[in-house]
């Protein structure tokens, strides 16, 4: 890749990081606290979560826009005003979000488990995701993970544990039960808490 092509790539992401950052001034001014749902899907499960916790400013994130609109007519039909959906890559919004704002909370539901060995760089849960979530994370914070596939589990576990920023949160309680697309066709699933190292 040339400079050119870098500093094209550069200039466009951080054109895109303002434009949520914009968003989220907008949505939810004065205020710094989110909910972060990562892979939000159709927002079924974000949209039960808000409804239920109205005092919770909630974002769910995903990249692919059908997904996004779908989350938006649950808002508009619910009339949710604590709920933002927006198309966007993970580790791009949580880079727009600091100093402004911090995560109470970050939910990641049936991530893609990328189960060929070869495919385990593309999983989310990295040591750098791990890192980058932290540095915006309160320290009363909580990262929840579930999945239905024991490989992914092993691995998000592995990670947590071995990572210096996050530990494990033994016989943790999930904090809200909804269903979702994946949970209703997926018979069993394994779910964890982290919690930032202080």
């Amino acid at each position: 890749m040339d400079e050119a092509t870098r500093q094209r790539l550069a200039e466009e992401k951080a054109q895109r990081q303002q434009v949520m950052r914009d968003r989220l001034a907008e949505a939810f001014p004065g205020q710094d606290g989110i909910t972060l749902e990562i892979g939000c899907g159709h927002g079924r499960w974000l949209a039960s979560f808000a409804e239920v916790h109205p005092e919770r400013r909630c974002v769910g994130i995903d990249l692919i826009s059908r997904r996004i609109r779908f989350g938006e007519d649950k808002q508009s039909k619910r009339a949710l005003s604590n709920v933002l959906f927006l198309k966007a890559e993970c580790t791009e919004f949580i880079g727009a979000l600091a100093p402004q704002w911090q995560l109470d909370d970050c939910f990641m539901l049936f991530p893609d488990p990328w189960p060929k060995k070869r495919h385990h760089k593309k999983r989310m849960v990295q040591d750098a995701f791990l890192s980058q979530l932290r540095q915006v994370m309160k320290p009363s914070g909580r990262f929840y993970f579930r999945t239905d596939q024991t490989d992914y589990f092993a691995w998000t576990e592995e990670k947590v544990e071995k990572h210096p920023d996050w530990s494990l949160a033994v016989d943790a309680q999930w904090p809200h039960e909804h269903s979702s697309y994946f949970q209703d066709i997926l018979p069993d699933f394994q779910s964890l808490l982290a919690v930032p190292q202080d």
